[in-house]
């Protein structure tokens, strides 16, 4: 079953794709300078991304885990949030908005029990499935960030009374795993 993604959450989706695949999500070498990411907000004809105005953009910067990236200003951004690294939220649509859709970006530090990527992959999901029923992945690909081998996992569930979709992003560089995880 193919859940639809609304065209304002289009917006999210691609900042979940720009990041993931710019390598936003993957520190650099102390010799490169952090990535930065710019993130299209609106859809022009066709669906083609068109950049926002810069007056409605801001740029988030984590040099502790260097990356950079440009986020629409109407979005909350909260720093070490119930064990992400980041998160950026969606504002609410209504006053009877229950859900806002999120953007989680993740860094674990690895060296105390270093794993492949699939590994970590298993062990991400293990916790993200924990309160949600009706697990159904819809799509895998196997992609490269940087240089490193990726995985992006896309899957729907229900979580309290609402069916949701999530597609996620998953890297490893040296002792570090990355998790970028979009939820609609």
């Amino acid at each position: 079953m193919v859940v639809p993604v609304p065209p304002r959450m289009l917006l999210a989706l691609v900042l979940a794709i720009s990041l993931a695949l710019s390598a936003g999500c993957v520190t650099p070498p102390a010799s490169q300078a952090p990535v930065t990411t710019t993130v299209p907000a609106t859809t022009g004809p066709l669906g083609t991304a068109t950049a926002p105005p810069a007056a409605m953009t801001a740029v988030y910067a984590s040099p502790a885990y260097g990356f950079t990236l440009t986020y629409p200003v109407a979005w909350t951004v909260r720093e070490e949030n119930g064990g992400a690294t980041v998160v950026f939220t969606t504002p609410a649509e209504s006053s009877t908005d229950t859900f806002r859709e999120n953007l989680k970006v993740t860094v674990q530090d690895l060296s105390s029990s270093p794993m492949n990527l699939d590994a970590f992959i298993t062990s991400q999901l293990e916790a993200r499935k924990k309160g949600l029923a009706n697990y159904n992945p819809t799509h895998e690909e196997n992609l490269k960030i940087s240089g490193y081998n990726a995985r992006k996992l896309s899957y729907t569930g229900t979580l309290g009374s609402g069916l949701m979709r999530w597609v996620d992003f998953y890297t490893i560089r040296g002792l570090t795993g990355y998790s970028l995880s979009f939820t609609s």
